[in-house]
């Protein structure tokens, strides 16, 4: 009988190490995503209220934790302005962390800003945006990616717009 729960728990165990496993790396994954979700809205909404786009991103910087955005992420935050003509420009742009990334807004002070499509102008002309974008290096922290070629690690992004 002993052998029988021996033969049965070598080949239950594979099984419950995969599921384990992928569980704390998708929870991870889900977490780390909240947590950006978290830090551009926070971001764009310190900088729509006045606050410097240096101090905004000291604050998300330190606010961050669990990630280490210093480390494995970028912030990114744009002041954008609708000119009379209609046209985005990048008024103001700030940007800190240990892996750079390109803004998917745009670049360069006076450059042409890209932000989403809207049926109304949005900002309105005369008027500025703020568009914080932050984005996170992971890497899964158990073997499941080499055990069933699944990757949860990546490059996560995040954008807000105030």
């Amino acid at each position: 009988m002993r052998g029988v729960a021996v033969v049965e728990m070598v080949m239950v165990l594979p099984i419950l190490l995969v599921l384990m496993f992928g569980v704390i790396d998708i929870g991870r994954s889900i977490l780390s995503h909240q947590v950006l979700i978290n830090l551009s809205r926070e971001a764009a909404n310190l900088t729509s209220r006045g606050t410097s786009l240096d101090d905004a991103i000291a604050a998300i910087q330190v606010s961050a934790a669990p990630l280490n955005i210093e480390r494995d992420g970028y912030v990114l935050i744009t002041e954008v302005l609708r000119d009379a003509s209609g046209r985005l420009s990048i008024v103001q742009q700030r940007a800190a962390g240990g892996e750079v990334h390109a803004s998917r807004i745009g670049t360069g002070v006076g450059n042409t800003a890209v932000l989403p499509p809207t049926s109304t102008a949005i900002p309105p002309i005369g008027r500025n945006l703020f568009a914080a974008e932050v984005f996170y290096h992971s890497e899964p922290i158990t073997p499941l990616g080499s055990l069933v070629d699944i990757n949860t690690g990546g490059v996560y992004y995040d954008v807000a717009f105030f």
